[in-house]
């Protein structure tokens, strides 16, 4: 009897230890997400640079791999969207890296291409990435330059390194997908990889959409199949014509409902621009 009251007042000690470390951590990864947050790309600078958008951003953790980065050049508005390996922790590390490098390169350029290739000489660097390191740790990126012409027209030169851009016109029901280099940031990518890009003249009223792998490759409840690529676009299709800000609340509600009782598989990030 004396021994089992031992033991369980060691239990309970224990489990209090735990439960301590466990709120240590929790707290310590809670303030680290404001400092990712800070980092990303202020709605102040969004809202003057972009006529109409949205930013669907829910972290399967509490920071992130996903991360969107914006910045002005005197030759038009950069903006990406970026997946790094992993989520969480290791994830947001590696965000951290991303955004330093992005803010680096363009400084020395506005062309897309040009910035993922000094991106991923830049990320290849910090992480030491050589014949001799085996860290194959990088990221996807989606990277578009909006310059606003004169006749209302918009600009939109675009490169991605294993995330596509989606556009839908307003006068057409297909999404086209101009496809990305099927090469991703970092890791095993050469140093002499090069980066196609693409350039798209958008009328007042289209849109255009970059997203993540984690919205289409989240399971549902009740089937328990990924979403897919396909049934997203569909989904884009559905919601064309619609007001930007209600384009995001449908797709978050339709992910909410999708998933069920299920666990969030990853990041999500998706980023919708009515030109």
């Amino acid at each position: 009897f004396v021994l089992n009251k031992r033991n369980t007042k060691q239990l309970a000690l224990k489990n209090l230890l735990v439960e301590e470390k466990h709120k240590e951590i929790t707290d310590s990864i809670n303030y680290a997400k404001l400092i990712q947050q800070s980092l990303l790309a202020s709605k102040l600078m969004l809202d003057k640079n972009l006529k109409d958008y949205f930013i669907l951003y829910k972290p399967k953790d509490i920071v992130s791999g996903d991360f969107y980065w914006a910045t002005e050049t005197n030759n038009g508005f950069l903006m990406a969207c970026v997946d790094c390996t992993g989520h969480g922790v290791p994830g947001a590390f590696m965000s951290l890296i991303g955004k330093e490098n992005l803010d680096k390169a363009a400084t020395i350029s506005s062309s897309p291409k040009q910035i993922l290739n000094l991106l991923n000489l830049g990320v290849k660097k910090s992480l030491n990435q050589n014949e001799n390191n085996t860290n194959k740790d990088g990221m996807d990126i989606a990277l578009i330059n909006i310059n606003y012409l004169a006749d209302g027209k918009t600009k939109v030169n675009y490169a991605g390194a294993n995330r596509s851009l989606l556009i839908i016109r307003k006068n057409n029901s297909i999404v086209e997908e101009i496809k990305s280099t099927k090469s991703a940031i970092g890791g095993f990518t050469s140093n002499e990889q090069v980066f196609d890009e693409t350039e798209i003249i958008l009328d007042k009223g289209d849109l255009i959409f970059m997203t993540t792998d984690g919205y289409a490759d989240q399971f549902g409840y009740e089937k328990n199949k990924k979403m897919t690529t396909k049934k997203f676009k569909e989904f884009l299709l559905d919601n064309k014509n619609i007001q930007i800000p209600d384009i995001k609340n449908n797709l978050e509600n339709f992910f909410t409902n999708f998933k069920g009782k299920l666990d969030q598989v990853d990041d999500v990030l998706v980023i919708g621009i009515r030109v």
